[in-house]
């Protein structure tokens, strides 16, 4: 297995991980912002901003996002900043029932970017490229 260089990540890494009882969210994309020439730079900053997460609903049964200082999926807890302006990020929502989800954003071009891949057996994926 190769490692990468102290401080340097992928390209795209896992940013949040929702479980529920009725599904799977997860969201990959750069944990930094494109005006940093790339996360070592992010991570030598210094400064407080701090992200804050919250995710409410039935039957949660964990949450995790992707933490600069350690590089690894960690419970949600006053973290730093992982989601920016004109980034761009992968979704993906994997059913666990047999219930019918779709993806709806008020603004057109982005409801258009996340659809519907079927798998086989009557299962699928909801899965597209969002840029805010």
């Amino acid at each position: 297995m190769a490692l990468h260089p102290s401080g340097s990540v992928p390209n795209e890494v896992e940013l949040l991980h929702v479980d529920t009882d009725e599904f799977t969210l997860i969201l990959k994309g750069k944990p930094y912002h494109e005006r940093y020439e790339g996360f070592r730079q992010y991570r030598q900053l210094d400064f407080h901003d701090e992200m804050t997460l919250s995710v409410n609903g039935k039957n949660v049964n964990f949450v995790k996002v992707f933490d600069v200082e350690t590089q690894e999926m960690v419970e949600p807890f006053n973290n730093r900043p992982i989601f920016f302006e004109n980034g761009n990020y992968q979704l993906v929502l994997q059913p666990k029932t047999n219930d019918v989800y779709s993806f709806y954003h008020e603004h057109p071009l982005l409801r258009k970017t996340v659809g519907k891949v079927d798998i086989m057996d009557n299962r699928y994926i909801l899965m597209g490229s969002l840029q805010f």
